[in-house]
């Protein structure tokens, strides 16, 4: 009984200034752990529906090719009118060759996004390709397409490739490279003056229009890519560089799209 009394009283006197401080200890530590592995975890689940996304878009790819002899949507939209050539941005969507020949297998604005950077934006770059309608800004990048020559323009997206392999972009037989890239994410290093530095995962809109590249490096962990033959695959940094090695330089990348606009997958 008197056990049983010490109890009450305990109660109705509270929790001292220690123990309060212990569990807000307790409490604090807990959360340090779990924050961590929460992020962890959201960021795995952002890559999954990026690569979901591109897996979509490209058996959409895929499956058009079967339709139409081996050939498929090229981004031509990337190309300015009026014979005039353009590098080409392989996250502009035209909404002629691309964005209305993809539609009828089931793609949509939905699927031309990345849930880490939210959602693409239809219609709301130029008409490049002379249809009347904007192309879509997207955080996809669609490569068939970005190198070839349109209206016997010069080609000059050749000097535009910084990698011995063009991925599946300007291949005429398009099922045949079934190790070349049709999608993968929006990794843009813009050196100093040129513009924001730009990735769906890692360093995004960073508000920053300056920035080393190291900074920018060290900020990405790698890329979603998606294959001709259908297969996906997440590339760390040490991958998406030329050739597919670590990039040294902004020098590096893939492809560029002007002085100082390399891009990463």
């Amino acid at each position: 009984m008197e056990m049983k009394m010490g109890w009450l009283e305990r109660m109705r006197r509270g929790f001292t200034l220690i123990e309060l401080l212990v569990v807000i200890s307790i409490i604090a530590l807990l959360i340090g752990i779990l924050l961590p592995a929460l992020a962890a975890a959201r960021e795995q689940a952002v890559r999954t529906q990026c690569m979901t996304n591109q897996r979509q878009i490209t058996t959409a790819v895929i499956t058009y090719s079967v339709d139409h002899d081996g050939e498929v949507p090229k981004n031509y939209g990337n190309h300015a009118v009026n014979n005039a050539p353009h590098n080409g941005f392989p996250w502009r969507w035209s909404s002629l060759y691309l964005v209305k020949p993809l539609s009828r297998y089931t793609i949509d604005d939905r699927v031309v996004s990345c849930p880490s950077t939210g959602s693409n934006v239809p219609g709301t770059t130029a008409d490049i390709d002379g249809d009347g309608e904007r192309e879509w800004s997207s955080r996809i990048l669609y490569l068939p397409g970005l190198g070839d020559k349109i209206n016997g323009q010069k080609n000059v997206a050749d000097s535009s490739w910084l990698e011995t392999k063009r991925s599946a972009a300007s291949q005429v037989r398009f099922l045949d490279q079934v190790d070349g890239v049709v999608t993968a994410d929006r990794n843009i290093f813009l050196g100093a003056a040129a513009g924001t530095p730009d990735s769906n995962h890692g360093v995004s809109n960073s508000g920053t229009t300056s920035v080393s590249f190291d900074y920018f490096l060290n900020e990405l962990p790698g890329s979603n890519r998606l294959f001709v033959d259908g297969h996906g695959e997440w590339a760390p940094v040490d991958l998406i560089g030329k050739d597919g090695e670590r990039p040294e330089t902004s020098a590096d990348g893939r492809y560029q799209h002007g002085p100082n606009r390399p891009y990463f997958w």
